[in-house]
């Protein structure tokens, strides 16, 4: 009786010392069983539609919808397997930015891919989804004239017009070109000190002139006339 007694004491002080939740018991023994963890993959992106789906040469940063399905926050967007800044929405969504020299850059194959990334564990690439980019540079509205698109898109020479020269000044006739030779800067008398000399000579040539003339004319008045 005493015997029954201790046994069942000891069977309750097991209970009470051993977790309900790691206890276990094999052929009457008890034994400790660690909690099982489960690993959680990511899940591999897939992309349904793009929205913009196209741009034009010339156009800047451009900020595009992402839609579909297995997106998390850590997803990176990709354009032709380089990565773009990449805005999580939510699973189904993403923003991506592309740049002006995105579309300058693959202009030549006429746009390029965009695909999703998520990281290990799990996860994968998405499907590729084509952006196309028009060969047209936008007008700075960016809008066009009758829906038609400007003719001038592909045009790349330079016009290069002269402007006329005002040559009113610089006319060149007989008096102007004597006197340019005369006192023009690469005229024989350039230097203005030798301009003023010369000009004074020939003033002072001038008034001898008319001094010798006038003075011979009162000389001829003066002087009677002989009669034989």
């Amino acid at each position: 009786m005493v015997f029954s007694f201790v046994l069942l004491a000891a069977l309750v002080l097991g209970l009470i010392v051993i977790p309900q939740d790691t206890k276990a018991q094999y052929g009457g023994y008890i034994s400790s069983i660690p909690a099982a963890t489960v690993r959680q993959d990511n899940p591999e992106p897939i992309i349904k539609s793009i929205n913009p789906s196209a741009s034009n040469v010339g156009v800047g940063t451009k900020t595009v919808n992402i839609i579909g399905e297995g997106f998390i926050p850590s997803s990176v967007a990709r354009v032709n397997g380089s990565n773009r800044p990449t805005t999580f929405i939510d699973s189904s969504h993403l923003l991506v930015q592309i740049t002006g020299n995105d579309t300058y850059l693959y202009q030549t194959n006429g746009g390029f891919y965009i695909t999703v990334f998520n990281g290990p564990p799990g996860g994968g690439y998405s499907n590729a989804v084509f952006f196309k980019i028009n060969k047209t540079v936008a007008s700075p509205a960016g809008t066009t004239t009758n829906g038609t698109q400007n003719d001038n898109a592909n045009n790349t020479y330079t016009n290069f017009t002269d402007a006329p020269e005002n040559n009113s000044s610089d006319s060149i006739d007989g008096s102007n070109l004597s006197s340019n030779a005369i006192f023009g800067e690469n005229g024989i008398f350039h230097s203005r000190l030798i301009q003023w000399i010369f000009a004074a000579i020939l003033v002072l040539v001038a008034v001898i002139l008319v001094r010798r003339i006038y003075g011979a004319d009162k000389k001829y008045h003066a002087v009677p006339l002989k009669h034989d």
